[in-house]
């Protein structure tokens, strides 16, 4: 859903979303790479000069595998959200160097939202780099089956590095 620069007032506009909404429940497969279970969206959405500020509350949840061992998981995030969006600087093309102050605004391209963008950012902010089965309290991972665990040694031979530098040895 995009939201014209024009539609946006400094007082401020409602937007909500749910699971019924195609382009929320796109956004969350889309930064959570699984099948979404649950979404609520309720933000404002208010003009600041001629940048962009969405404040509310976002909660979604999908179901994934595991990045460590594939099992099924629910992964469920949520929380306050309040993010800035810029448009492009007058003369600037598409690629930019980032100063220190530009580490906390997103960009749009000055004519329009798309807040299925806001979603999917917020959700990858939030998310650790891997999905595992014992993940940090900032994102409740719950397991179909047990967690996973790295696999233990079966008795069988030892396992030798392959490489041809592992009998190398540095002079003392």
């Amino acid at each position: 859903m995009k939201l014209k620069l024009g539609e946006i007032s400094e007082r401020g506009l409602d937007v909500h979303a749910e699971m019924v909404d195609d382009w929320a429940r796109e956004a969350v497969a889309l930064a959570l790479e699984g099948e979404p279970q649950h979404l609520k969206f309720n933000a404002r959405v208010q003009r600041v000069s001629d940048c962009v500020r969405v404040f509310g509350q976002l909660e979604a949840s999908a179901i994934r595998d595991c990045d460590r061992c594939q099992v099924s998981l629910t992964v469920s995030m949520s929380g306050d959200m309040n993010l800035y969006y810029a448009p492009p600087r007058p003369g600037e093309g598409g690629d930019r160097d980032l100063d220190e102050g530009d580490l906390d605004i997103g960009w749009f391209d000055g004519t329009a939202l798309d807040l299925s963008q806001v979603i999917s950012e917020q959700l990858a902010i939030w998310a650790p780099d891997r999905i595992v089965c014992a993940n940090p309290s900032s994102t409740r991972v719950i397991p179909s089956d047990a967690p996973c665990e790295v696999p233990a040694h079966d008795g069988g031979p030892d396992l030798k590095p392959q490489s041809p530098f592992a009998k190398i040895r540095l002079p003392d």
